[in-house]
C-alpha cells in the first residue's frame, strides 16, 4: 500500500515537472515570436552619413536618405585623386529582406545594408558586415525623418 502511494505521487509530480517545462519553453516561444525587428523597432527613415574607403581616392563621402515609401536618395562625392569632386546621385527603391532586418538598394550592384539603432552596417554578398582593416563600414544617422 504505500509503495502504490508512492509510486502515484512521483507519478503526479513527474507530470506537474513535464508539463510546468512545456509551459516555460511554450513562453519563450512565445516571447520571441514578439521580439521587434529592426524595421518595427527602429526608427529607420532619414539621412544617413559616412566616409568609406576608396582605392583611387582618398575616400567616398556618401550620404543615403531613406523614406518610409521604400525610395531612397544616394549622393556619392569623391575625395582626392582623379575623381576628386565627382558627385554621383543615385534614387530608387529598396526592399526589406524576410527577417526585417536588411535592406537592399534596388541598384545595379544591389548594395546591402544591416539596419541597427541608428547606424547603416554595409554588407557584403554574404550577409557579412564589411570591414576595411579592422573598423566596420557604416553609415551614421544624422537627420530623423
Amino acid at each position: 500500500m504505500k509503495l502504490k502511494f508512492l509510486l502515484i505521487a512521483f507519478v503526479a509530480l513527474f507530470s506537474l515537472m513535464v508539463l510546468s517545462c512545456k509551459e516555460g519553453s511554450n513562453k519563450k516561444v512565445q516571447q520571441q515570436k514578439e521580439k521587434p525587428s529592426p524595421k518595427q523597432a527602429y526608427d529607420y527613415t532619414g539621412k544617413y552619413e559616412g566616409t568609406l574607403p576608396c582605392k583611387n581616392c582618398d575616400g567616398v563621402s556618401m550620404s543615403l536618405t531613406l523614406k518610409n515609401n521604400q525610395k531612397f536618395r544616394m549622393v556619392k562625392s569623391f575625395i582626392g585623386g582623379s575623381r576628386n569632386g565627382n558627385i554621383k546621385t543615385k534614387t530608387g527603391n529598396y526592399s526589406w529582406s524576410k527577417t526585417d532586418s536588411i535592406i537592399t538598394l534596388e541598384v545595379a550592384s544591389k548594395q546591402k545594408f544591416l539596419i541597427e539603432q541608428r547606424h547603416l552596417m554595409m554588407l557584403d554578398d554574404s550577409n557579412r558586415k564589411m570591414k576595411n582593416g579592422g573598423n566596420l563600414l557604416m553609415l551614421s544617422k544624422v537627420e530623423d525623418y
